[in-house]
This record gives structure tokens, sequence and C-alpha cells, in this order.
């Protein structure tokens, strides 16, 4: 019902459409990244499995539906809580340049630089994050399902006030 009430107008129609188009490029060069050592762009993509394209696919249909509903509820006086939303998206992006990219290491060795015992958790995290990759996508589209979840039911309660009115 929600979605029906924000894409009624075709503005949230095309914003939708328009974020669903920069999204889904976005997310099919960084999702493979594991597998280029962290690199992303145009060399990620022979890497795309059909494990990936649906990760990302789903990624980019609920970011392009969650902003849409998050400006229509702005417009219309909802308040918004972006952080389910927005772990989603970070955790989306984040997981596959934290496994096989230099950033767990460096960070790791400068936290071991000033305490020595921290230089141990390196490896074992990105080890974590590699074998795990698949389910940290899985959390990653919950938040972001969450996160729709949230600014449809703001919609609704933004809609019911506007007919009170």
């Amino acid at each position: 019902m929600a979605l029906a009430i924000v894409f009624s107008r075709v503005s949230y129609r095309l914003l939708a459409l328009a974020l669903l188009l920069i999204t889904l490029p976005m997310y099919l060069m960084i999702l493979p990244s594991s597998f280029t050592g962290g690199a992303i762009g145009w060399v990620a993509l022979p890497f795309l499995t059909l494990r990936l394209v649906l990760f990302a696919a789903a990624m980019s249909i609920l970011l392009a539906l969650i902003v849409p509903t998050a400006i229509y509820a702005i417009r219309h006086g909802g308040r918004i809580r972006a952080s389910s939303a927005t772990g989603g998206v970070l955790m989306a992006v984040l997981t596959p340049l934290l496994c096989c990219s230099p950033t767990i290491p460096i960070a790791i060795s400068a936290i071991a630089a000033v305490i020595p015992a921290a230089g141990h958790f390196g490896l074992p995290l990105q080890a974590f994050i590699a074998t795990h990759e698949s389910l940290l996508y899985s959390v990653s589209i919950g938040l972001l399902v969450l996160g729709l979840y949230g600014n449809a039911r703001r919609v609704l309660i933004c809609r019911a006030s506007i007919d009170t009115k």
C-alpha cells in the first residue's frame, strides 16, 4: 500500500529508476572485489557469479525503493531514521572491500602500533569476512528490508495524518 502511494507520482518512479540504474552497476562492480584483491571497476565484472548478481540486484532494488519512500515521508512531515537502511548499504559495500583488500591489515597495523596484542586479529577477521560473505550480504539485505519497512510505515502514518486533516 505504501509503495503504491509513493509510486503513484511519476517523479518518484523516475527517481527509483535512476537509483536502480546507478546502484546496480555499482554493486556489480563492488561485490566481486573480494576476488580481485579489492579492485573495484570493470576488472571485477568477469568474476561475477549468479549469486553475486542476485545479491547486487536485491540490494539495488531495495535501495531504489528506500530512497523515494524516505523522501516522500520527509516531504509529508514524517520523521526518518536511517539507521537500518544505512547499515545495510554500508555492510553491502564494506564486506567485499574488507575481505581481501589491505584495509584491515593497515587498520590492524595502526592499532597494533599502539596496542601490540591487536595485531593478532587482522587475518582471522579477514578470514571470517571471506568465509561468511554470503551471510553478511544476507544481513545487509535484511537491514535494507527493515529500512524499507520503516519508511513504508512512516509513509502510511503521514498519509493517515493527511487524510484526517
